[in-house]
Formats: C-alpha cells, structure tokens, sequence
C-alpha cells in the first residue's frame, strides 16, 4: 500500500475525480428545470435534498495538501504506524480514533461513546451519520440553504467545474 500511495500522481488523480463530480453534476442538473430545484428545497426538514453537487470552494486545495502531506510523510518516515500517520494528518480524528480503539465494545457504541449525537442512526439521514442536506450545505460555509440548488450550476463558486478550473493555480501555489 505505501508503494502505491507514494507512486500516486495526485495531480491526475484530482483531475479525474473533478472531471467525473463535472460529469456528475451536469447529470444531476439535467434532471431538474432550475424552478423545480428550487421547489425541492422548500419541502420540510426531513424530505430535502439537494440537486446537483455543491463542493466547498476550499476542497481541492484540502485534498491537495492532505496527499502532499501523506507521500512526503511516507518518504520522510519509512517506519511510521497507522496511528502515526493518522496524527500528522488528521490530528484531531487521530484523537477520537485512539480513544474508539482503546474501548472494548462494539463499532457503533465506541463511535457513540467517542462522537455522542453526531454519530446516530436516525430515519431522515444516512446511517452513518446525522448530517442532513440542510446541515451539509452550511457546512460549505457562506453558501445559504435555499440557493443550494443554483449553487451547483455551472460557473458558480461551489460547482465541480469552477473546483477543476482552479487545479493548476492549486498545483502552483505547491511548488
């Protein structure tokens, strides 16, 4: 595995994975005229969705950094454990996944135990997690609830294909 991560050309995997959320979000914003997105939105609480694949504008540069972080780690540290690098790269998951190893019980009540509420199963969100399409979309920052629709359109800041745009001034900005 470590050979495979250090022969990773980060670069091309980003590529293609922004190439595909572009292919992704077109498909998803062909379903739906943008007045019936909308509408979609103002269902209540536990019926949203969202239409298309709004991204955090900060995302690709996150992942960018991450997998840089992670070879040079791996160069640099030939003997390093999966707990140590955990620690360089993620320091507070380090944190709580220590304290979920060190407990003897089952997957979903050290997570409870480590994570509390927002590791629950609940009926409106997916069963590994609570976050609902409402609490995604603030999570992306300034982007409001009800524009999460237009948010994901081409040319907006949030969409796939602004994200891929910005790869080489990303990549530069490493060098």
């Amino acid at each position: 595995m470590r050979a495979q991560l250090l022969a990773l050309n980060i670069v091309t995997l980003l590529d293609k994975w922004t190439a595909k959320m572009v292919l992704v979000n077109t498909q998803h914003r062909a379903l739906f005229a943008p007045a019936e997105a909308l509408a979609l939105l103002s269902v209540p609480p536990q019926e949203t969705t969202v239409v298309g694949v709004p991204l955090p504008p900060d995302l690709l540069d996150t992942l960018y950094t991450k997998l840089l972080r992670l070879q040079t780690t791996l160069k640099r540290r030939p003997k390093i454990t999966h707990m140590q690098l955990l620690q360089v790269l993620c320091p507070g998951t380090a944190f709580r996944y220590e304290r979920a190893v060190a407990m003897e019980a089952s997957v979903l009540a050290r997570m409870l135990a480590v994570d509390g509420s927002s590791y629950s199963c609940r009926r409106e969100c997916d069963p590994m997690t609570n976050i609902t399409a409402e609490r995604y979309v603030a999570g992306l920052g300034s982007l409001d609830f009800r524009t999460a629709a237009t948010a994901a359109a081409a040319g907006q800041e949030c969409c796939p294909e602004r994200l891929r745009e910005r790869l080489p001034s990303i990549v530069r900005q490493h060098v």
